[in-house]
C-alpha cells in the first residue's frame, strides 16, 4: 500500500512562461493526472463499499484484467490511479475520468459524481488540458459550438506569456461562472471583465489604465470597430451595474455570468488578432 501524496499546482505564470503554446492536447499534464487520482483516493476513503462497486462497473467497461474485480479495496484504488498517472496515453486516461463519472451518476451516488465531474472541470481548466466535459461526455475542447470561443481565447492567452495574468483572470472567471454557487456569479462578472482590461493592458504596455481608456487608444492605434470596442465597454460597464459584483458582495445570475465569460473570450480574441 502506497503512502499518501501530497499534490500541487505549480504557479500558473511559471507553467505558462516555460511551456507556452496554448491548450494541451497531445499528453496528459502531470499535475492533471496526479489531481484526478487525488480525487479517486477521496472516493475510496470516503465509502469503500460503493467505491467498490463503481470500480467493478469501470474496469468491466474498460475491459481490463478480471483478476482485479476480486482484489482487496486499497489494490482497486491504486490500479485505477494506476490507469490515470501511468503512460496509457490520453485516451485511456479520458476514458477513465468519464466512466468514473458516469459511474457515479448512474449509482446515484452524488457525492462521488460532484467530485469527479467538478473536479474534473476544474482540473482540467488549471493544467491547460484541452478537453472539457460536455454533459457526461469529454470532447476536445473547441469541438461544441458553446465553448469554442472560451476554448481558442484561453489558447491564445496561453500562448504568448505576456498574457499570463489576463490568462489567470480567464480562469477565475470560468471557475466562478460554472461553480453552482450564486454568490460566484458576480465575481465571475468582475473576472471576466478584467481579463480584458489585462490584454489591453499588455497591448498598450501600460498596467495601470482602465479598460474605457485603453479600448479607445487601441481602437484609434490600430483602427478597431468602434461597435466591437463599444460592446466591450459594455461588458466593464455590467461589472458595476451589478450591486457586488466589482467584489463578489451579491448574489447574481449564472446566465449572466456566462455571457460576461463568454464576451470576454471573444473580446480578447479579437483584440490580440487585430493589435498584435
Amino acid at each position: 500500500m502506497t503512502a499518501d501524496t501530497t499534490f500541487f499546482i505549480p504557479r500558473r505564470s511559471a507553467r505558462i512562461s516555460v511551456n507556452g503554446g496554448g491548450l494541451v492536447r497531445e499528453h496528459v499534464p502531470a499535475e492533471l493526472a496526479n489531481q484526478i487520482a487525488s480525487i479517486v483516493d477521496s472516493i475510496f476513503r470516503s465509502d469503500g463499499e460503493l467505491a467498490t462497486y463503481l470500480f467493478r462497473q469501470v474496469w468491466m467497461s474498460l475491459g481490463r484484467d478480471p483478476r482485479h474485480l476480486r482484489a482487496q479495496s486499497w489494490q482497486q484504488r491504486e490500479a485505477l490511479q494506476a490507469l490515470l498517472i501511468g503512460n496509457g496515453g490520453v485516451t485511456d486516461f479520458l476514458d477513465t475520468v468519464e466512466l468514473l463519472a458516469k459511474g457515479a451518476a448512474r449509482m446515484e451516488w452524488g457525492a462521488a459524481y460532484v467530485l469527479l465531474r467538478r473536479g474534473s472541470d476544474e482540473a482540467f481548466v488549471l493544467s491547460r488540458f484541452g478537453y472539457r466535459f460536455v454533459g457526461d461526455e469529454i470532447v476536445e475542447a473547441g469541438t461544441n459550438i458553446e465553448n469554442q470561443a472560451v476554448d481558442e481565447a484561453r489558447d491564445a492567452l496561453l500562448g504568448d506569456p505576456r498574457f499570463a495574468d489576463a490568462e489567470g483572470k480567464f480562469v477565475s472567471a470560468l471557475r466562478k461562472a460554472t461553480s453552482g454557487r450564486a454568490a460566484d456569479y458576480p465575481e465571475a462578472v468582475h473576472a471576466a471583465a478584467s481579463a480584458i482590461e489585462e490584454v489591453a493592458r499588455e497591448l498598450l504596455s501600460d498596467s495601470k489604465i482602465g479598460l474605457n481608456r485603453a479600448l479607445e487608444k487601441l481602437r484609434t492605434e490600430h483602427d478597431l470597430e468602434p461597435s466591437v470596442t463599444e460592446a466591450m465597454k459594455k461588458l466593464y460597464h455590467l461589472r458595476g451595474d451589478l450591486e457586488g459584483a466589482a467584489h463578489g458582495a451579491a448574489a447574481g445570475s449564472e446566465p449572466i455570468a456566462r455571457f460576461a465569460v463568454h464576451t470576454a473570450a471573444a473580446g480578447m480574441l479579437y483584440l490580440i488578432a487585430e493589435c498584435t
